[in-house]
């Protein structure tokens, strides 16, 4: 295993007009933020958006939000691109305030009709936990997706399987033949990853598929991230695993890999 320090944009090593899926738990809108954030930084430009439902995130920068129900609306995109690099895009606003995310038809629309730069997908809920148990009809994840990057918050570690610690706690039970109250350990996690029913199931098979532990912030987090990310790099469907925090941001982050 190689360890290295690494930007965030160093780490993932995009390539361009990639399209990148975000799944699991413990700050995918802070991850897409915080990305999005640097793309446009350095010109690029971006659309944010989910196959799920999502609270229209505040990225600190400026954003123009479009929705698919107008006319034209590919058009505007790319007229507000032009205004401010970052466009978030949905269906529409529902009652609860959340966006309505797109079909996978629209998000490819989106990447191969438009003029931007990089397509960003959250592509399951979590409800804020950190790690979480996938239903029957999700993480949607089109296939044209060449970036997978999956979620686990640190905070969860040696915590109890519940419903503060966990999104969807009694089928997290069901799929890992596990109990409530059990702890949330490595091994609990590793077969999160390893079973035909967890956090890889909707992997397309032309993505690459990238781990990120969030919050990691003492010495302790950083040796028990390590430990977990080594042991994730194991797995086949694993090409790497990058460490951080992004609340605060941090600046460099932690890049494992084989």
């Amino acid at each position: 295993m190689k360890i290295e320090e690494k930007t965030l944009l160093e780490a993932l090593s995009l390539s361009p007009r990639e399209c990148i899926s975000v799944i699991g738990g413990g700050g995918k809108t802070s991850f897409a933020s915080y990305l999005s954030r640097k793309l446009t930084s350095m010109g690029k430009s971006v659309v944010f958006t989910s196959t799920t439902k999502i609270f229209p995130p505040h990225t600190g920068e400026k954003e123009i939000l479009v929705f698919t129900t107008e006319s034209l609306w590919l058009n505007k995109i790319d007229h507000a691109l032009k205004e401010s690099k970052l466009v978030f895009l949905g269906a529409e606003i529902l009652s609860s305030g959340k966006l309505k995310g797109l079909s996978e038809k629209l998000c490819k629309d989106v990447l191969m009709k438009t003029n931007t730069d990089y397509l960003i997908i959250e592509a399951d809920g979590s409800r804020g936990k950190s790690i979480k148990a996938h239903s029957d009809c999700e993480p949607v994840v089109p296939d044209f997706t060449r970036l997978f990057v999956s979620l686990i918050g640190m905070d969860c570690i040696m915590k109890r399987i519940d419903e503060n610690n966990c999104h969807r706690q009694d089928l997290l039970c069901s799929i890992l033949k596990v109990n409530r109250g059990d702890l949330i350990d490595m091994d609990l996690i590793v077969s999160l990853f390893k079973h035909k029913r967890g956090y890889l199931k909707t992997l397309p098979r032309k993505a690459r598929s990238i781990v990120f532990l969030n919050k990691v912030h003492t010495m302790e987090d950083y040796q028990t991230a390590i430990k977990l990310g080594e042991r994730l790099l194991s797995l086949k469907r694993i090409d790497s695993v990058i460490l951080g925090h992004l609340k605060p941001p941090g600046e460099t982050f932690t890049l494992l890999r084989k």
